[in-house]
């Protein structure tokens, strides 16, 4: 079960980085808007921690801001430890395991 509550400590703590990040680079949201081609509303939202923003307006505002180069290791198949043994390179597709049925 999903606990919505930690994912949204998580948002809300990537947010409140992006902002840091984005002051320390003497940055107004306006400007980190206009580079990213997006609103002032939705840096603001980004900053906010809200669940309702697109990941494509976070990772582009991680990339302007310069700190999108750790993107590569989110979800990465090679390091998921829970995953290891049943992941292969070979498989294209993720299939869920079938029942053999043996009733001839």
């Amino acid at each position: 079960m999903i606990d919505i509550t930690q994912v949204e400590r998580l948002v809300i703590a990537l947010g409140s980085r992006i902002r840091q990040t984005r002051i320390r680079r003497k940055l107004r949201q306006q400007d980190l808007a206009e580079a990213a081609r997006c609103s002032r509303s939705t840096i603001r939202a980004i900053e906010a921690g809200e669940l309702t923003c697109s990941i494509g307006a976070v990772v582009t505002v991680l990339w302007v801001l310069g700190v999108s180069r750790e993107l590569d290791l989110v979800a990465d198949p090679a390091i998921d430890e829970s995953g290891t043994l049943e992941y292969s390179v070979a498989d294209r597709r993720v299939r869920p395991p079938r029942k053999l049925n043996n009733d001839f």
